[in-house]
């Protein structure tokens, strides 16, 4: 009986060691996807910032050649506008 009772908590003790060893390994495997999603969501922050900033250059370009644009088409005489 004392046989049987020490092999079955021996059994049970080396379930419990591989479930805490696959338990490990599955954390250590999710560190690792957080680490990369991480890593992935700092890159696409950056690539946001740059587009916000290009998008940013390109308005404050495109109302200087609005502007341009207006001034040279006021500065041209009335009769070569076409009216």
């Amino acid at each position: 009986f004392r046989s049987d009772t020490a092999r079955s908590f021996d059994e049970g003790h080396r379930l419990l060691e591989n479930t805490v060893t696959m338990l490990e390994r599955q954390l250590r495997r999710s560190d690792n996807r957080i680490s990369e999603l991480e890593r992935l969501c700092e890159l696409q922050q950056k690539d946001m910032e740059s587009l916000r900033y290009e998008i940013s250059w390109k308005d404050e370009r495109i109302e200087y050649l609005q502007k341009t644009l207006a001034e040279m088409e006021d500065s041209l005489p009335s009769s070569s506008t076409g009216n």
